[in-house]
């Protein structure tokens, strides 16, 4: 089976509205449009964004994890990773 595989941390903003030099993208959309599942195998926060806890709460908790479950069956994301957790 072919994937498509993605990076995306905290500090990025949201996936499905990135916004950099050249306007706003939903990178989920143009993953998807591969045709093949989509895999986020490292997802992680930036160790200078927050104490020990709030980063915790962030990976394990109902934000960064509960945004990727709530947009997996539109995008087709079959996996995602914690990076070095």
């Amino acid at each position: 089976m072919d994937i498509t595989a993605w990076h995306w941390h905290s500090d990025q903003g949201d996936i499905t509205n990135a916004c950099g030099g050249t306007g706003c993208h939903d990178v989920l959309a143009t993953l998807a449009q591969f045709g093949k599942p989509s895999w986020i195998n490292e997802f992680g926060v930036r160790p200078w964004l927050g104490s020990d806890a709030q980063i915790a709460a962030y990976l394990v908790g109902n934000q960064m994890m509960a945004e990727f479950v709530a947009v997996a069956s539109k995008y087709n994301i079959q996996a995602i990773q914690t990076y070095e957790l």
